[in-house]
């Protein structure tokens, strides 16, 4: 959930960024969505709580509000403050595609939904300032692991479900097109000039690819709540949804749609081996060395000076790897410090 904060925070960052090109087109009160369209249509439709902080922020005041807006989804992004900015990000993201009702998609609801659950997950106790800033105040200057939360697993598991809910209306909300049933509906999308990132005309000569790529894409969705709980389907699960949004991302010029809902795949991975191989790149590419062993390092040390007869500057703790390479990597670097090791 830290991952999927620092990913789904750079695109909220991202998309507020966005807005302010053309701000006072869209949230000001003459703007493209005026304030009659917006009592007019969206609160008699959608009720009294489609509600944005923008109905209230005055015209001289748009800019500053705004410039507020990335301040906190920027902070959300790189875990400082975390349990407030995460707050405070999902009610950004509501209140720009509230006041902006007919200017967003598919995105500012995908984006709406991911902050949600990282609201609910300690989403900031990894991987962030905040964790940063906590180590710097400690004694040692080393934190104890960070343990799994209820609240986590909550918030992995209805991400989760949320995306089953996602695919499954997808695909029976298409069973009713008649496009996808004589397989013409992905033709229909890549002929439309309007998104054309490539010109995809040629494919009118290859019908039966097209109808191919559709009758998949209709399964996929249909089966994805299904298949995703299967270990052994997972993957090939995961990979075929990585290629259809990356398709649409790369033919169709909605990249961030794209990458925003692939970001929820991280949900899907195994914590433990994701967290290994996120260790393995940091210790490749930046020369870091395992923060969960030195948390287990200290950890265990605290426990076992409290009852130990041991001067109170001796610490001692078990490091596990099962990696041959990396444990000698280790032991190496553990004695060049000065440390007695016991490797095996």
């Amino acid at each position: 959930m830290s991952v999927l904060r620092i990913l789904v925070g750079w695109m909220v960052f991202y998309t507020t960024l966005i807005w302010g090109m053309r701000l006072e087109a869209f949230f000001n009160v003459d703007g493209f969505n005026s304030m009659e369209m917006i009592n007019k249509n969206l609160l008699t439709n959608e009720g009294p709580f489609a509600m944005s902080f923008w109905y209230w922020v005055p015209e001289a005041w748009v800019y500053p509000v705004h410039y507020l807006s990335l301040a906190i989804t920027f902070c959300f992004m790189i875990g400082l403050y975390t349990r407030v900015t995460s707050i405070l990000s999902l009610i950004v993201v509501i209140s720009y595609a509230y006041r902006a009702r007919y200017a967003n998609y598919g995105l500012d609801q995908i984006n709406a939904i991911l902050t949600l659950y990282l609201c609910i997950a300690p989403s900031g106790t990894y991987l962030s300032v905040d964790r940063w800033l906590k180590k710097r105040r400690s004694p040692d200057g080393v934190l104890p692991i960070v343990q799994p939360t209820l609240a986590t697993n909550i918030a992995t598991r209805m991400t989760q479900l949320h995306y089953c809910v996602i695919y499954l209306a997808a695909g029976m909300g298409k069973l009713f097109g008649d496009t996808w049933w004589d397989g013409s509906a992905m033709w229909r999308g890549f002929a439309n000039a309007e998104y054309q990132s490539f010109d995809l005309t040629w494919l009118a000569y290859f019908q039966p690819i097209t109808e191919m790529i559709t009758h998949t894409t209709v399964a996929w969705e249909l089966s994805f709540a299904f298949l995703i709980w299967r270990p052994l389907a997972r993957p090939i699960i995961l990979l075929m949804g990585a290629g259809m949004h990356f398709g649409i991302g790369l033919f169709m010029g909605m990249w961030t749609f794209g990458f925003c809902m692939m970001f929820g795949y991280v949900t899907f991975l195994d914590p433990i081996k994701f967290k290994h191989v996120l260790e393995y790149f940091c210790r490749t590419s930046f020369g870091m060395s395992s923060l969960e062993n030195q948390d287990s390092l200290t950890e265990t040390s605290r426990k076992h000076n409290t009852k130990s007869p041991l001067p109170a500057d001796y610490h001692q703790g078990v490091l596990s790897d099962r990696d041959p390479e990396t444990s000698q990597k280790t032991i190496r670097d553990l004695k060049k410090q000065g440390y007695e090791t016991a490797g095996h």
